[in-house]
């Protein structure tokens, strides 16, 4: 179980054979280059890699819960798993990390946008990146950790995130399970964004609409039609 104080951190790292292997692999960076020469910051990440490592704190938890084990704020937890994500966690990770957040997202929709909340830092960024590779700025940001997706663009968020492959593998199987008929994904997508956007659907329709997106992060997680087509249900 991870440390939920510092008390416990301490602990952890008193006992064999995490007190070892915490000073072996301090010292091996640290003493890699002259005493006094790695800057604060970098030696911060070393010992919060080490945790990770060592399973002291896990790299899965909360922010808050980070935070409060090593007795720093949240921001200062945030900065420190998002430079450990960085060098630690290869792009194919980051995107299934991306798809498991869609997966299980809790959502809500006010009257012209989707939002849900994003809690890792890393994933935050590579939304943001991929949207900045199409060129998409205005009509898509980031505010804290609440992802706001207006609804009108819809569509063009969701295949900016799956990518043309999996966009059209995806809209292949429902094709073929008909639950798109005649139509395409985006145009799909598109109908139920802009009358939810429009306001001439009710709770229910908007609840429907935040599991489509749900449906999509099932299918990027499991490559699976039948997962998406469980939340689909009756909406195509």
């Amino acid at each position: 179980m991870s440390a939920r104080t510092i008390l416990e951190v301490r602990d952890k790292l008193a006992k064999q054979p995490a007190a070892a292997a915490f000073s072996e692999g301090f010292a091996k960076v640290y003493f890699a280059q002259a005493m006094g020469s790695l800057p604060k910051s970098e030696i911060d990440l070393l010992v919060f890699t080490l945790l990770i490592e060592l399973k002291v704190i896990a790299a899965d938890a909360s922010l808050f819960v980070i935070a409060r084990a090593l007795n720093i704020t949240p921001a200062k937890a945030r900065s420190l798993l998002f430079q450990y994500q960085l060098r630690h966690v290869d792009a194919s990770l980051g995107d299934q990390m991306v798809a498991t957040t869609l997966a299980t997202a809790n959502f809500s929709v006010d009257d012209k946008r989707l939002s849900f909340g994003i809690e890792s830092p890393l994933v935050r960024a590579i939304i943001d990146s991929k949207l900045k590779e199409r060129g998409v700025f205005a009509d898509l940001s980031l505010s804290g950790e609440i992802l706001r997706v207006p609804l009108a663009q819809f569509d063009q968020f969701i295949d900016l995130l799956m990518g043309e492959d999996k966009a059209a593998q995806l809209e292949k199987a429902l094709k073929k399970d008909g639950h798109l008929k005649d139509s395409t994904l985006n145009a799909f997508l598109k109908k139920y964004g802009a009358a939810v956007a429009s306001g001439a659907v009710g709770a229910a329709g908007k609840e429907g609409f935040a599991k489509i997106l749900e449906g999509v992060g099932a299918f990027m997680s499991s490559g699976s039609a039948e997962a998406m087509g469980d939340f689909l249900g009756g909406f195509a």
